[in-house]
């Protein structure tokens, strides 16, 4: 049987092994912080990302860059293996492994040709013994120690990458197109900085040097959601990775999230994922 371990946040990673869904389908738009590695055990689903639509199936890896809006729909029963991984890396790792880290910058920086891969047989048993082994390391090790576990799993999980299922199309000499940089992006970032706080549109059109009335209009085409939507959808998808990595109490994850009335979370959490925060812990840590 598959056993769940999740990991919090240690200052550059976070990671949890064949988390299980199975009593409400998994739905959102959003972008974060961060690179993103998603593997599909099981479930079928839907995935909307730079315009293109994918059929979503096991055995699938998919990729997602830092403050990437993608849409994302998964029936039920449906299992993941999460990585997301904060940047700017170590500069330590960057010395030691030069080569590994200029394929990380192609990631971030570049436009990749591809970033849904349905994998073969093989890249599917090599992968899923990586994920397999990090989360039986991170299970046997102390808190203090799993950052430089994790790595030392990262150089060969991501020379994997590079040489097994992206097959060289960020190796050096191949031209890609820089990523554009655009103003929804930079917005998803604002808000990923600031989504506890009480949120101000002035102030955000004011920092980021756009109108309010045109940022409205420009959020709601890119998401489908108000700003005032996104956010609060934002502090619920926070507060249900903080239940299931964390042990913080439920007034603690509410005010950390954004919620100074824990009542009020824990009703909007429970209309939003079908359960009070306490048994969506129980049900799915």
């Amino acid at each position: 049987m598959i056993q769940l371990t999740p990991m919090p946040w240690l200052d550059v990673f976070l990671f949890t092994y064949a988390n299980r869904f199975q009593d409400h389908p998994v739905e959102f738009i959003h972008a974060h912080e961060g690179m993103e590695f998603l593997y599909v055990h099981e479930g079928m689903g839907q995935l909307i990302l730079n315009g293109r639509q994918y059929r979503i199936e096991p055995h699938m890896l998919l990729f997602y860059q830092p403050f990437q809006i993608h849409s994302f729909n998964m029936d039920i029963p449906y299992t993941r293996t999460l990585l997301k991984i904060k940047l700017p890396l170590d500069e330590r790792f960057g010395a030691l492994f030069p080569s590994i880290h200029a394929f990380i910058s192609s990631l971030i920086h570049l436009q990749p040709e591809e970033q849904v891969f349905l994998l073969n047989e093989r890249q599917d048993l090599e992968l899923v013994s990586q994920f397999r082994l990090l989360n039986e390391t991170l299970a046997l090790t102390p808190h203090s120690d799993r950052r430089q576990h994790f790595f030392s799993f990262l150089a060969p999980f991501l020379s994997y990458l590079q040489t097994r299922i992206i097959a060289g199309s960020h190796l050096p000499g191949h031209l890609l197109q820089p990523r554009a940089s655009r103003h929804i992006e930079i917005v998803m970032d604002w808000l990923e900085q600031h989504y506890q706080e009480q949120f101000q549109l002035e102030k955000l059109a004011s920092e980021i040097h756009l109108s309010p009335s045109y940022l409205s209009r420009m959020f709601r085409s890119h998401t489908g959601n108000t700003i005032t939507e996104y956010i609060n959808k934002k502090r619920l998808e926070e507060a249900s990775l903080l239940l299931l990595t964390t042990s913080l109490p439920v007034s603690q994850i509410s005010s950390k999230v954004g919620y100074a009335d824990v009542t009020y979370f824990c009703r909007i959490f429970k209309k939003r994922y079908g359960t009070a925060p306490l048994h969506y812990r129980t049900d799915y840590r």
